[in-house]
């Protein structure tokens, strides 16, 4: 249970970003099944080598290669994603840019596959 104004707004604001992530995902493909967001530590994340707080979450699709840019599968949910605008000042372990960043030298956003 939220306690004050302020920890709902933080709360509204991680779900908003949620959202976001949810829909650049959909501009291709219909998520299912999806598991989260849940938070994990990452040892090593966009070049630091110390544990952070990261989001995870699983999804399927139903028409594998949807994705899939020249031999990368994942390649144009990475296109899709860099550079849209996310809110900060949601108790980030990181100073990161307030959009995804997937190809920049201070990547916030990765995607991988399991098969």
């Amino acid at each position: 249970m939220l306690k004050s104004k302020e920890e709902w707004v933080v709360a509204r604001n991680q779900q908003r970003n949620w959202e976001t992530l949810l829909q650049v995902i959909s501009l291709r493909a219909q998520p299912l099944k999806i598991v989260g967001p849940r938070k994990v530590d990452v040892v090593k994340f966009s070049g630091v080598n110390r544990s952070v707080n990261a989001w995870k979450f699983n999804f399927e699709i139903e028409h594998a290669g949807v994705f899939r840019y020249e031999n990368d599968e994942l390649g144009k949910l990475v296109e899709d994603a860099n550079g849209v605008p996310m809110l900060t000042g949601l108790n980030e372990s990181l100073d990161l840019p307030p959009y995804i960043s997937t190809k920049d030298s201070l990547i916030n956003t990765y995607f991988e596959m399991q098969l």
